[in-house]
């Protein structure tokens, strides 16, 4: 019974607290409601001052609201009808000053073509494209080999041997940076996964067959020389990218083609120690940024062409598995790829003004 009194007391507490909050939070919605409908009202009597051509008595009127007490169309009209105000007062510093504030509130604060020209040019006077886009990219690539040197326990010729590509994949991080109206730089940093097909006759009764798929950390830097309107941006890039192999494993099987002899073949075999560390790669491609709020969506092809042998010169006997168990030594050869990927950058602001401007 005393455990049940206790409770009852302490509910009994409580409730008066939670009645005075109840009323608070009622009283503060009521306290904004008053607030954004005397705001509103300044608005509706900024604009009829505007018109009636009293600019002087605007900027007073929705100085305090603008900080607190609009929605966002509210403010950003105000805005609007502030830098209106100065400029035909000719107070070009406070009209900059507002256009500003306005672009650091609306980010993707755009022209709507209706603005006198004196507000365009204010706008136009100011850094409004974003100085930094940054996101995440996905897609495929196809790797196509090319070889000079070849090897083989056989001394193959170019009639008995070929390459074939296989598809890929690479996901990783983008950015690019503004440093012009029509000139990006682009970095990334990139996992791919490259992947091709060899085979190799060897003399006339037997060939093997094997696929290496290679894991690579890759840092692309490029330009891309932008045009297009502000919704489609279409785009052409060059740059050069620095490629750190993570792991490269071979699956090979060797056959015996009309003659009753079990193929020959084991678990995959790790050849990142025969393969070159680093390489890089020149690139070339296209693509266009699709706008939407805050971000741009984008695709992209691009062309990687190897400038480096992807066989370590001092390793390339080094796994006898391979040389005695299949026949296999490397050739001299190199892993272009044709790459598509789509992804998406958020964009980051900071609007500041760029040129003297003249008004009249």
């Amino acid at each position: 019974m005393i455990r049940l009194n206790t409770n009852i007391n302490q509910h009994a507490t409580h409730k008066p607290i939670i009645l005075i909050m109840i009323i608070v939070l009622l009283c503060l919605n009521h306290s904004n409601a008053i607030a954004q409908k005397s705001c509103l009202q300044s608005l509706e009597k900024a604009e009829m001052l505007y018109t009636e051509g009293k600019l002087n008595l605007i900027p007073d009127l929705l100085t305090n609201c603008i900080k607190k007490g609009f929605d966002y169309e509210q403010k950003v009209r105000a805005y609007e009808l502030v830098i209106l105000s100065y400029l035909y007062l000719d107070n070009e510093k406070d009209a900059a000053n507002s256009m500003l504030d306005l672009l650091k509130f609306e980010k993707e604060y755009t022209l709507t073509g209706r603005e006198p020209t004196e507000f365009k040019k204010l706008y136009e006077a100011f850094r409004t494209y974003p100085i930094v886009m940054i996101g995440i990219n996905l897609g495929g690539n196809a790797s196509l080999i090319t070889h000079n040197e070849l090897y083989g326990v056989n001394n193959p010729s170019p009639d008995s041997i070929s390459y074939s590509f296989e598809p890929g994949f690479k996901v990783g991080i983008t950015s690019d940076f503004q440093i012009g109206k029509h000139i990006l730089f682009s970095s990334e940093i990139n996992i791919l996964s490259l992947s091709y097909s060899y085979t190799n006759h060897l003399y006339d009764f037997t060939q093997y067959d094997l696929r290496e798929k290679q894991t690579v950390l890759s840092f692309p830097l490029g330009i891309k020389l932008m045009a297009g309107n502000k919704k489609i941006r279409p785009y052409v890039t060059l740059g050069t990218s620095i490629d750190i192999l993570l792991k490269a494993n071979l699956h090979i099987i060797r056959t015996f083609p009309n003659q009753p002899v079990i193929d020959v073949t084991g678990q995959d075999v790790d050849v990142t120690n025969l393969r070159n560390e680093f390489n890089y790669h020149i690139y070339a491609g296209a693509g266009f940024k699709l706008k939407v709020p805050r971000s741009f969506l984008f695709f992209e092809a691009k062309f990687s062409k190897s400038q480096l042998n992807q066989v370590n010169e001092n390793n390339r006997y080094g796994n006898t598995e391979l040389i005695y168990k299949y026949g296999h030594i490397d050739n001299d050869f190199f892993i272009n790829y044709l790459s598509i990927s789509a992804g998406i950058q958020y964009n980051i602001y900071k609007p500041k003004i760029l040129k003297k401007y003249f008004y009249h």
